[in-house]
């Protein structure tokens, strides 16, 4: 049982083999920032103002269909899909596509979003405890 008393709230860090089996989208700017998903193998993450868009960003700049994020064999990678503003991975322009890497950041005209792996995303968890 829990301490009524206790303002903090403890977040089970998950067993090592259930951690390292997934990679993070987080959003760190934008209207929804904080919320996250999960990339799992094989998906595609379609990015835009469309609706039929996997993750929807309400701009007249975002494209309807923008950006694409593609996860197979461990591996993510993110796809300007001919975009009229472009999207960026570390502040530069994605001429083609490109693996992302723990810590980069994606962003989609204003929408900036953080890629993370598993125990990195846990470890700044802890930490913020």
């Amino acid at each position: 049982m829990s301490d009524p008393s206790s303002s903090r709230t403890e977040v089970p860090f998950p067993r090592s083999e259930d951690r390292e089996r997934k990679t993070w989208l987080v959003q760190i700017r934008g209207p929804r920032m904080g919320s996250h998903l999960s990339l799992e193998e094989g998906q595609v993450l379609t990015f835009g103002r469309a609706p039929d868009c996997n993750v929807v960003l309400p701009s007249q700049d975002v494209s309807r269909y923008h950006t694409r994020l593609v996860t197979h064999e461990g591996r993510t990678v993110a796809e300007d899909l001919g975009s009229t503003n472009g999207t960026r991975v570390n502040d530069e322009l994605l001429a083609e596509p490109r693996e992302l890497r723990d810590g980069d950041m994606l962003e989609v005209v204003g929408f900036v979003f953080r890629f993370l792996h598993d125990t990195t995303l846990w470890q700044a968890m802890r930490e913020t405890q």
